[in-house]
């Protein structure tokens, strides 16, 4: 089997896009966590504010006479 210069640029054109790809994919993934990530934690605040403004509010026994 012969291996010219055509061969080679042909696999290194492919490795390249090959290696681009994975690239491309590995910052989606991380993009798409991160952002998910954001949501549980601005959701769990959103509960725990909540549950501290219920915790916190006094039964005013002047007004319920």
């Amino acid at each position: 089997m012969k291996i010219n210069g055509l061969t080679i640029l042909l696999f290194m054109i492919a490795t390249g896009l090959l290696a681009y790809a994975v690239s491309l994919w590995q910052t989606e993934v991380y993009n798409r966590g991160y952002w998910r990530g954001r949501a549980v934690g601005w959701d769990m605040h959103r509960r725990m504010i909540t549950i501290k403004k219920l915790s916190d509010e006094v039964f005013d026994y002047e007004q319920n006479k």
